[in-house]
């Protein structure tokens, strides 16, 4: 569809009034308007190795629920919420936002209560169709989020770096809702 609308516009501007302007304007503005409606945007293809995270995760333990809920918001952004719950006391809260900016993919973290409230950046360094894999050096703990897709359609989030001055690496396992 988008090529025969190209074509359209190529055919129209290089006949219509063509007594009225000339031929190297013409060429010009056909080209022009070629490469502006022609145009793929390709923000959805950096997002695509993500894809698979999107919908309602969980995992149960003997000390609560912990759920995770990603959604895509547009061809740029994804959005996720995680939350601990044990009973009715809601134990960790967060924020997430999977962002596309310029030629990177960034995870953006707000905890509750954490870094005086404002997101934790991470880049994505790692992606292909079963694992994503984000890191911030600079952070304080984690510096590295591994989302990797198992084989039984489950969810499987590795969260490490150096805590107190040792190696800390925490797992978290969860199915589909």
């Amino acid at each position: 569809m988008e090529l025969i609308y190209c074509s359209f516009f190529l055919y129209y501007c290089t006949t219509k009034n063509l007594a009225q302007r000339s031929m190297k304007k013409q060429i010009l503005l056909a080209l022009l308007l070629l490469v502006i409606s022609c145009k793929k945007d390709n923000l959805a293809d950096k997002l695509n190795p993500a894809q698979w995270i999107v919908g309602n995760w969980e995992q149960k333990t003997d000390k609560g629920i912990l759920t995770e809920s990603w959604q895509r918001q547009n061809d740029s952004v994804f959005v996720g919420s995680t939350y601990f719950i044990n009973e009715s006391d809601t134990l960790h809260s967060e924020t997430i936002l999977l962002e596309q900016r310029s030629d990177s993919i960034t995870y953006s973290a707000k905890v509750k209560g954490q870094n005086n409230d404002k997101a934790v950046p991470f880049t994505l360094t790692t992606a292909n169709t079963n694992t994503l894999v984000f890191e911030n050096p600079a952070h304080d703990y984690p510096q590295k989020m591994v989302y990797q897709k198992n084989k039984s359609n489950g969810l499987v989030v590795t969260v490490s770096g150096m805590l107190s001055g040792k190696k800390s690496v925490e797992k978290y396992t969860m199915t589909r809702k």
